[in-house]
């Protein structure tokens, strides 16, 4: 019996031993970092380039200091592209500490004039000088050196302490259904109320979207109910696809039929400009809204004609 709590009481002995060593370990290295200095925080390590945003984007970073002080921060910035590699690493811009007393929080902004300028890709590439020619998903990396007070410079590089910064759209999401309007066969439909549902819109590339869902009608009542659509980044205009990837988009019928390209079956819902087949940015809630109507026709019969508002869904 003696001998089991013997045993029992080693064991607890030999691991709370183990728990100190790791602790001290840590703190070794904690320890031996703030000593060094240049440690940098990003507050956010994944940001969204929005295609079609003119204004500066603000990145914030968090500045530790220690015993050795950090007098500058440099930004360095290296593009990935998903269809042509990577670019070089240049600097972004320098940033000097409001205090060396403490960790501060400081931030800094960027364009996308700034974020292109000098970066090259393999074969002599260039980043596009208009972002809706950027892919989804492309991406730049910023990195951060500290510059410190006995004049070494340390990187931050890790994935936690570097900042991503990828391309993607701003009207892609999920969307509640505000209004809506179904007419067939120049009829009102019983099923012309789908407001409340919600609709995903999901990224194709920088100005092109793909809508799951037809008016009232979702993927699980017909797997053709789905179309796509671009949005103009200068007017945000709508303008629907009439083929994808070579093939025709037809809805639940025979062919797509849109107020530009076929009036006269479109004759009982919102058409024309300012009336529909816009996009809304909502500032600075990015609650936007898209005011869309389109249709198909069926050979047999006649047109269907849709109209909805969407209202994107912000957690």
């Amino acid at each position: 019996m003696n001998k089991k709590i013997f045993l029992i009481l080693f064991t607890f002995l030999a691991i709370g031993s183990l728990f100190v060593a790791c602790d001290k370990e840590q703190d070794d290295l904690v320890t031996a970092s703030a000593l060094e200095g240049g440690l940098v925080e990003p507050q956010k390590t994944s940001l969204n380039y929005v295609v079609g945003n003119e204004k500066p984007d603000t990145v914030r970073i968090k500045v530790l200091q220690g015993e050795v002080k950090t007098v500058s921060v440099d930004v360095y910035k290296q593009f990935f592209s998903t269809t042509l590699g990577n670019s070089q690493k240049l600097k972004l811009t320098t940033i000097t500490p409001s205090s060396t007393e403490q960790p501060t929080l400081e931030l800094f902004t960027y364009t996308f004039a700034q974020l292109r300028e000098g970066l090259t890709l393999p074969g002599g590439a260039v980043i596009p000088e208009d972002d809706s020619q950027l892919n989804i998903g492309d991406k730049w990396i910023l990195t951060y050196v500290g510059n410190t007070s006995e004049g070494n410079a340390h990187e931050n590089a890790t994935a936690t302490a570097s900042t991503s910064v990828t391309v993607s759209s701003r009207f892609a999401g999920t969307y509640e259904v505000i209004a809506s309007d179904y007419w067939r066969i120049g009829v009102q439909s019983a099923a012309a109320n789908w407001v409340g549902s919600t609709r995903i819109i999901e990224s194709v590339d920088a100005t092109t979207y793909k809508h799951l869902g037809w008016g009232p009608f979702e993927l699980a009542d017909d797997a053709r109910a789905f179309f796509y659509f671009t949005i103009s980044p200068a007017s945000l205009s709508i303008d629907y696809l009439a083929e994808f990837n070579g093939a025709a988009i037809t809805g639940l019928g025979t062919y797509l039929i849109t107020c530009d390209a076929n009036p006269t079956d479109m004759a009982n819902v919102p058409c024309g400009n300012g009336v529909s087949d816009y996009a809304v940015k909502v500032d600075p809630s990015g609650k936007d809204l898209l005011y869309m109507t389109y249709g198909y026709y069926t050979a047999n019969s006649g047109p269907r004609e849709f109209h909805e508002v969407l209202r994107k869904i912000v957690e």
